[in-house]
């Protein structure tokens, strides 16, 4: 996979990966020089892990995410309410790879003209999303910036916290060669890779494509597009005695996301005809003359969370959510990628 032409395919839209990647290391350590002896896992995982005080078995875990520029596309279309989703199930999605129980979680919401109708609808949509979830929305914050957004922008960012006992963390050290692995299908593209969309596709000049019918998609590309990031805490939670490590599969696709459930000395053999790449993400390819590699490095590719178990507990995880897919197995990494496709 050429990775190199993947960034230039990012950078052209916008989106500066490497300054991003640069950004966030020089970030991580002043995060790590605040620490105290209670942070058990910080910076660098799909949600941080506090211990509650000294002495307990709780720990708190948190994870904050935003909508990105999916909400140019929602805004062009009037879905305001789908946003709401997006935002809470991309922060509490991150929050269950631990293990964790959603508790609960805060909005963030700024906008260049405050229009309380399109705040109420997203704000519904936050509700309901947490209601899903199992989470309280306790609170938030939404600014009114103009001069910063134009009229029409919307920035939508989350804040989610769990909570789970230390001795049933989810932790990448605890899976072992001959593990397996399943996914758990997405619903679309989720909340990742829509600068890329928007750039190739020129949506924000030609916002007429959003509306054209596509018989393969069954429905307009707009609506495919704004489907809302799939809320996985209602089947994790049915599964999740089972489960070794798991990882939410958002920006940088599986090849940058699965590695973060691995331990580094493992890598996981993943067979690519183990599961139908889902029609949507076949057409976007062909719409944005991209070849398949670049999809793979940027969207999720049909798979939104990959759980990681062994081979009885994988056959109980599958009599209990028969759509799991077994793709693929865990195995030495031998000086490799920690994600091989075959």
């Amino acid at each position: 996979m050429d990775l190199n032409r993947c960034r230039d395919a990012y950078r052209d839209a916008g989106v500066n990966r490497d300054a991003a990647e640069t950004t966030v290391s020089f970030l991580s350590k002043i995060a790590k020089s605040t620490y105290d002896k209670n942070v058990v896992e910080g910076v660098g995982g799909f949600g941080a892990v506090y211990r509650l005080n000294n002495s307990s078995d709780s720990l708190l875990v948190s994870s904050t995410d935003g909508v990105g520029t999916k909400s140019r596309i929602s805004v062009a279309l009037n879905e305001y309410e789908k946003l709401g989703h997006d935002v809470v199930n991309a922060c509490v999605n991150d929050v269950l790879t631990t293990g964790a129980d959603p508790l609960f979680f805060l909005d963030y919401i700024a906008t260049g003209e405050l229009v309380s109708d399109i705040i109420a609808r997203i704000g519904k949509g936050i509700g309901d999303a947490c209601k899903i979830s199992e989470c309280s929305l306790i609170g938030g914050e939404t600014a009114e910036m103009p001069g910063v957004y134009s009229n029409k922008d919307i920035e939508i960012v989350g804040f989610s916290v769990g909570i789970v006992s230390e001795r049933n963390l989810l932790k990448s050290s605890s899976v072992n060669v001959g593990d397996i692995v399943l996914g758990l299908a997405s619903n679309g593209i989720h909340t990742n890779g829509f600068s890329l969309i928007r750039n190739k596709l020129n949506l924000d000049n030609e916002s007429k494509l959003l509306t054209k019918y596509f018989d393969e998609l069954k429905c307009e590309l707009g609506q495919a597009l704004t489907t809302p990031h799939k809320p996985y805490h209602p089947l994790i939670k049915q599964v999740k005695n089972n489960i070794k490590s798991m990882a939410h599969i958002t920006g940088g696709g599986i090849s940058e996301n699965l590695p973060r459930a691995l331990p580094s000395d493992l890598a996981a053999i993943i067979n690519l005809s183990s599961w139908d790449i889902p029609i949507l993400f076949n057409l976007l390819e062909k719409l944005m003359k991209v070849d398949s590699s670049e999809m793979f490095r940027v969207f999720n590719m049909g798979l939104g969370m990959i759980l990681i178990a062994t081979p009885e507990a994988a056959n109980n995880i599958r009599s209990i959510l028969p759509e799991v897919i077994v793709i693929g197995e865990i195995q030495e990494r031998n000086n490799g990628d920690q994600v091989k496709f075959v």
